[in-house]
């Protein structure tokens, strides 16, 4: 059995630096606590060393959230975290025809309509918006063809209706 990797990612905006995505590959550490998250910068890797650290304490964050890696991967090898909007075709048997989807991956608690039965999910998921402004999803595992095209914080205009 192997052991599943927990990675995050945070979208905030830190005075001196402005808006943008805090990624742990890219030198920046979380510490999580009752009193919010402290996002760490752990220095320039160019040299091959680590320089000093620079804290940033929650007061000092705007807006701070934090999206989990959900395990998977696209067809790229791109790593998928919540909030990351995905580009996938929907192809239906017998149909020579496929659709193309745009969906925001969401983590939920909720109960999925499947026709003569319910069923209870918990986890990551696809939120898509319709044209007429409501929701449809999808459970990420069972969908193929997958690429990560942006995320809801850097392209909002991507997805125009939110849950």
């Amino acid at each position: 059995m192997s052991k599943r990797i927990i990675k995050f990612r945070a979208w905030g905006q830190i005075d001196e630096i402005g808006p943008q995505m805090f990624l742990q590959e890219n030198d920046w550490a979380f510490e999580f606590a009752s009193d919010g998250v402290t996002l760490c910068y752990l220095g320039d890797k160019n040299d091959g060393k680590i320089q000093a650290s620079t804290v940033y304490p929650p007061a000092t964050i705007k807006g701070l959230v934090i999206m989990q890696w959900t395990g998977l991967t696209d067809k790229n090898g791109k790593e998928i975290y919540e909030g990351d909007i995905l580009r996938y075709n929907y192809e239906i048997k017998g149909n020579e025809r496929s659709n193309i989807f745009l969906g925001e991956v969401v983590c939920r608690d909720m109960v999925l309509d499947r026709g003569d039965s319910q069923a209870r999910h918990v986890g990551f998921i696809l939120r898509g918006v319709e044209k007429d402004g409501s929701n449809w999803y999808s459970y990420l595992p069972n969908i193929k063809n997958i690429e990560v095209i942006a995320n809801i914080y850097e392209n909002p205009d991507l997805l125009t209706t939110k849950a």
